[in-house]
């Protein structure tokens, strides 16, 4: 049925139950009918389902089709409020239908039992390790030692594992208390069926309710927590938000029949994107002219990276949240444990690409997900999704070190705009925000008019 006949259909039902002229009752029940007709609908329900004697509920089948099993039932239900008055004009509509509960779903994973892992013996497996002590090394040597180095020793303390899994829905609100109400009320119910008696069908009706205002509880209650420890960070926030609302799907991909092809279309895309973009860029422009006398630098110039020590280094592996990437060979919260023994090559690594001005190729590469950009786009256009990246953690790490090292720069040389709120410490688009608000208001205090310029740099000219 179309958009527009389902319009017509809801709409004439709606009129259908206020209506009291009965040629223009004649007139509606005609016009449903038409619409069902010309869709291949049948209409099942055949005697009256309204106390007036008219039939307003409805109960429709393709023609042909076996998913009902017989006719539907009229029942009078009988709901009334505690003195007695009907607070319901429609009967209630029974019938059964040819359904099969759909069966689990089973899935193959690979996992290892990080947990499982005696911490102690594995660190003292790394103090063993040779390779990890020679960090006399070029930045690409000491990464690929790392690597095979932790990923030998994971292999051996967490080995990896397969096994079949039964996918079921998450509720992680469901509690002890949750469970022991809702075993009452199945007994309640195996009571009544055995005895019909209306006392015990009083005492399953209220078991009934006491589940539901629980399972109301303990959803408010686990939702209130997770929001309180979200705390000031807005990005957990927004993510329970989506969470709650549904609106974090699977993974939506283009039609494909083969994934290895589909990923390198999705990288061959990518790439040129970046390409197309270089190529629009005139470099024929010498940089040397952009500058204009008043605006040369007389600060120091940043020739080098100062080299990290070992306590800056442990400092920001312990600050740093527990985010993983497949590519890393163990996972965060293991190397937080793992720190001491592990900051001697670290350090090494990133002083080492410092130095050189090298990044290793390891820490160019990541994983790479394509996102759609909003929902509704289609998905079979890979201009439609945006790349996301997730690079290893010592990559990550590496970018730490180097921006702290360049924001002392930019603050040694007062580099920074004085209304500058990005890309520093406690200023943001709030700060902004208020800055202009407050700016506003006071020259409406003082009675002076103020305009705001919105300016959207399309290309930068030089």
């Amino acid at each position: 049925m179309t958009w527009s006949s389902t319009q017509v259909f809801v709409k004439s039902l709606a009129q259908l139950k206020t209506c009291s002229d009965y040629t223009h009752f004649e007139h509606l029940n005609c016009r449903i009918t038409s619409v069902l007709n010309d869709h291949g609908f049948v209409q099942n329900v055949v005697s009256p389902t309204h106390r007036a004697g008219h039939t307003l509920d409805v109960v429709l089948t393709r023609e042909g089709s076996n998913f009902l099993q017989g006719s539907p039932s009229i029942v009078n239900s009988c709901l009334g409020d505690p003195l007695g008055n009907l607070t319901c004009d429609h009967y209630a509509v029974c019938f059964n239908v040819n359904v099969s509960r759909p069966g689990r779903i089973h899935k193959q994973i690979t996992f290892r039992k990080f947990r499982s892992i005696n911490v102690p013996h594995f660190i003292e497996d790394i103090r063993r390790c040779d390779e990890l002590q020679k960090v006399d090394r070029p930045p690409d040597e000491l990464v690929e030692a790392y690597n095979r180095c932790l990923a030998t020793l994971i292999n051996r303390h967490a080995p990896e594992k397969t096994k079949y899994i039964t996918l079921r829905p998450n509720a992680p609100w469901y509690t002890d208390r949750l469970r022991e109400a809702k075993q009452k009320r199945r007994r309640a119910e195996r009571v009544w069926r055995s005895t019909k008696l209306s006392i015990h069908w009083q005492l399953f009706r209220e078991q009934c309710r006491q589940v539901n205002k629980l399972l109301f509880t303990e959803k408010k209650t686990y939702y209130s927590n997770k929001i309180v420890e979200c705390g000031n960070n807005r990005k957990q926030l927004f993510s329970l938000t989506r969470q709650i609302m549904g609106l974090q799907g699977d993974l939506s991909l283009p039609h494909h029949s083969d994934l290895d092809a589909l990923a390198n279309q999705f990288n061959d895309y990518f790439i040129n994107k970046i390409n197309e973009i270089r190529d629009k860029f005139d470099m024929s422009i010498k940089f040397e002219n952009i500058m204009r006398a008043d605006n040369i630098f007389y600060g120091h110039i940043l020739e080098r990276f100062v080299p990290a020590s070992e306590d800056e280094v442990r400092e920001l592996i312990l600050r740093a949240p527990c985010k993983s990437c497949s590519l890393d060979p163990l996972p965060t919260w293991l190397l937080k444990q793992s720190v001491d023994v592990l900051v001697p090559i670290i350090t090494a690594m990133i002083n080492k690409s410092l130095a050189d001005s090298n990044v290793p190729d390891s820490f160019k590469r990541s994983n790479v997900t394509p996102l759609l950009k909003k929902p509704g786009l289609d998905k079979d256009v890979l201009k439609n999704y945006r790349p996301i990246s997730n690079l290893p953690y010592i990559s990550k790490l590496l970018e730490k070190v180097v921006a702290k090292r360049f924001a002392q720069h930019l603050k040694t040389n007062s580099l920074h705009d004085d209304h500058q709120s990005a890309y520093g410490p406690f200023h943001s688009t709030e700060t902004a925000f208020l800055k202009v608000h407050n700016d506003i208001a006071i020259n409406l205090d003082s009675k002076l008019c103020s305009a705001l310029v919105m300016l959207t740099c399309q290309r930068l000219l030089m």
